[in-house]
């Protein structure tokens, strides 16, 4: 009875683990004291807002890929060498995000949020 409720702990630590520290520990948030030309060049900007919202209020040269449909425009291949900016309306987004970016790239993730 003892191994199955240690079992069942260290199961559900790694689960906390893999599901909520990982990606806490790529995701970055970006200090807003850079230009826009600068962040264009060093950054590939992934706007993770509905296409509503983005629409609206566009952020310049973000391509507009809706949490949703992350996964599926992820698995066609999104080239990118550059370190990767999420713009989202909160961290919980930008932090799922991550979790789908970081299976494929490991570098750290930046996000801005309230744009």
């Amino acid at each position: 009875m003892e191994i199955l409720v240690i079992t069942a702990t260290v199961l559900a630590i790694i689960y906390i683990v893999k599901n909520f520290i990982l990606p806490l520990i790529f995701l970055k948030e970006l200090n807003t004291g850079m230009d826009l030309e600068t962040i264009c060049k060093k950054y590939c900007l992934i706007d993770l807002r509905d296409y509503i919202t983005a629409d609206k209020n566009p952020f310049p040269h973000a391509r507009n890929i809706p949490l949703s449909y992350l996964p599926r425009e992820l698995e066609k291949n999104f080239p990118c060498d550059k370190k990767i900016l999420l713009i989202s309306e909160d961290k919980r987004t930008a932090r799922l995000a991550a979790k789908f970016i970081q299976k494929q790239k490991r570098d750290k993730i930046y996000f801005l949020k309230n744009v």
